[in-house]
């Protein structure tokens, strides 16, 4: 598991929140899969107290390459549709017949 900046603080948290980003706690069992950075600000401040003081990090997947943008969720999904009305198309040609009867 990779780790990237730490975050000290709930600015840089907020930070990384607004950048979409998921953070780990890698010393403890509970937070070391990577967690959004907006589902650990609703933690109350003693424990994100305990969590900066070990060590919270933003975490890098390992390859960045695969990370999700909004453009790229638009895109996929503007695919899956094209997909999905070709499939209706095919389905219209499979089962209607030349003469028009049911």
């Amino acid at each position: 598991m990779m780790k990237g900046k730490r975050i000290r603080n709930l600015l840089e948290l907020h930070l990384a929140r607004a950048d979409r980003r998921s953070v780990i706690v890698p010393d403890t069992t509970a937070w070391n899969k990577p967690c959004p950075a907006a589902f650990m600000l609703q933690l109350s401040g003693e424990i994100l107290h305990k969590l900066f003081g070990l060590g919270m990090y933003v975490y890098v997947p390992k390859d960045p390459k695969r990370r999700w943008t909004l453009e790229t969720y638009r895109m996929a999904r503007k695919l899956a549709e094209e997909k999905a009305i070709l499939r209706r198309i095919e389905d219209i040609k499979t089962y209607s017949s030349p003469t028009g009867e049911p």
